[in-house]
């Protein structure tokens, strides 16, 4: 029988041997839908936000809002988009899924 030490040792070297190192990124990852064209329209709310705060004219605070309102059809849109884009890969994955499991 192996003193507990040596055996705590071997223990630890045989999961190390066993399970791969995980590399851990600091990237902090976007969401799927979000694409170029719905960051750069973000950006574009934001600059009316200041400028609507920095002036307080009611042409600017209207501009924000029909601004905003057509960033949420945007993100709507590019939700869906992206929702549909998924599904068909998922149902492509599936269907090649049948096909090999049928030979």
């Amino acid at each position: 029988m192996l003193p507990p030490r040596k055996l705590a040792d071997n223990i630890i070297e045989a999961y190390n041997s066993a399970s791969p190192e995980m590399y851990v990124s600091n990237k902090v990852k976007g969401t799927a839908w979000e694409t170029k064209q719905v960051r750069e329209a973000n950006a574009g709310i934001r600059c009316r936000l200041r400028q609507a705060r920095t002036t307080r004219a009611d042409k600017d605070w209207s501009e924000l809002r029909s601004h905003q309102a057509e960033y949420n059809r945007l993100v709507g849109r590019t939700k869906k988009q992206k929702f549909r884009e998924f599904c068909m890969k998922l149902e492509a994955k599936i269907k090649l899924q049948k096909n090999i499991s049928n030979y």
